[in-house]
């Protein structure tokens, strides 16, 4: 016997059986047959439960929701927005336009980024690992203060004096 098929057996035969706590001479199942005559139909479509509040964004092109980051195009720049999020999606609109759209996040302090250009990257990542020059191009010559030895050890210091 599964457990949902025992917790029905034990409400049918134990639960319901029981006498009501403020009318004895009724049990449990006396009284939900005549409450559930009462209750009120359930809706045919569910209200709305979005969270919808206005949101500016800022200079970076992020806009801020509970700790997170969601991104947005550039061109929305220190704008107001309209954020309407619910427990699967955070979507950003203009008027009645969505701008950006990213699944939601419930962690803390994430970036959500949906624009290539502005992808989550590790801090300290130099440019060079960034934008890789093509093919054929080489780097400029170091200076030469900068040079080492063909023996690749490191050039002995010089005094000015």
């Amino acid at each position: 016997m599964s457990a949902h098929a025992a917790v029905l057996t034990f409400i049918d035969t134990i639960a319901h059986q029981q006498h009501h706590p403020n009318l004895p001479q009724c049990t449990i199942a006396d009284r939900l047959v005549e409450e559930n005559q009462r209750l009120l139909p359930l809706p045919t479509s569910m209200p709305a439960t979005d969270l919808v509040a206005p949101v500016r964004i800022d200079k970076t092109a992020f806009a801020r929701f509970d700790t997170n980051i969601y991104s947005v195009p550039p061109d929305h720049v220190e704008r107001t927005l309209t954020l309407v999020a619910n427990d699967r999606t955070v979507r950003l609109l203009d008027g009645a336009t969505v701008v950006a759209q990213h699944s939601r996040s419930f962690g803390q302090r994430k970036k959500k980024s949906s624009i290539p250009n502005i992808a989550p990257r590790s801090y300290g990542a130099s440019k060079a690992r960034l934008n890789p020059p093509e093919e054929g191009v080489s780097a400029p010559p170091l200076p030469t203060w900068m040079s080492f030895s063909s023996a690749g050890s490191m050039p002995a210091a010089t005094s000015a004096a």
